[in-house]
């Protein structure tokens, strides 16, 4: 199958230089990648904030509660909260207009992904830093919840989440995130043909680096046999098997089979 953008640049430079146009493309986008990841942790912290008030205000970034919802999508999200259980995860969609564009071009259902370590409590990996925040603010309607609980242990589950907690108070990677959204973007045309081994791509497990997709499954590797077993089982279909990097989707599309 030829992509949209293969044909156009294949009638623009012709089959000889559509390597050189691709590599050209994606070293340009690098530079601009790394830009990002070079700038303080304070300074990304700031540009993100103000990008955010202005283009999402219903994101979660920068804030731990969602007071804007109505009295009757608190007791939708408290009914939702009554089937939340220790170590399950949350997957929302955020309900804003740069979200959704985002999602289409993708494409995605989901943009964001939490950890419950309790019916009232999820771990929010999410700027400026990885914290606790009330289960109700993800479990409202106007998100989209959807909730999944992988077939493990209690032993497991209690294991990977000591490892997450172990995180509470890191700074969010900026760069890393930065990266996952281009790349995702870019994942139908320049990395189309990138498919790599496993064993390849799984060594990009070693440094999650803190955005919530990332680091969840880093410490699902480590901890959780199952979880391993799906990744090997359903690799050809995940962002990860292109991109190096897990989106949001990748846990309800490929690890369906091993949620309950």
């Amino acid at each position: 199958e030829m992509c949209i953008r293969d044909r156009y640049q294949r009638r623009v430079h012709g089959d000889s230089n559509l390597n050189q146009v691709n590599e050209l493309s994606t070293r340009k986008n690098r530079n601009t990648i790394f830009v990002i990841h070079s700038l303080p942790t304070y300074l990304n912290s700031r540009i993100a904030k103000v990008f955010i008030s202005i283009f999402s205000p219903e994101s979660l970034a920068f804030t731990n509660d969602d007071k804007k919802y109505s009295v009757i999508e608190f007791i939708e999200s408290e009914q939702l909260k009554k089937n939340l259980l220790k170590g399950d995860f949350i997957l929302t969609s955020t309900p804003s207009l740069m979200y959704e564009h985002v999602r289409q071009a993708i494409p995605a259902r989901y943009d964001h992904l939490a950890v419950a370590i309790d019916q009232d409590n999820v771990i929010h990996i999410s700027p400026p830093k990885v914290r606790i925040i009330q289960s109700n603010v993800l479990l409202m309607k106007k998100r989209s919840p959807l909730i999944l609980r992988i077939n493990t242990s209690e032993a497991n589950k209690e294991a990977f989440l000591n490892e997450l907690l172990k995180h509470l108070g890191e700074d969010y990677d900026y760069g890393r995130a930065t990266t996952l959204i281009f790349s995702l973007l870019c994942d139908r045309t320049m990395f189309r043909n990138e498919n790599s081994r496993k064993s390849e791509a799984l060594e990009y497990l070693v440094d999650p680096g803190i955005i919530c997709t990332d680091l969840i499954a880093f410490h699902l590797y480590k901890t959780c046999p199952e979880f391993v077993e799906d990744l090997k089982n359903h690799f050809s279909l995940l962002h990860f098997n292109r991109i190096h990097s897990f989106a949001p989707d990748d846990f309800y599309v490929t690890f369906n089979s091993n949620f309950s």
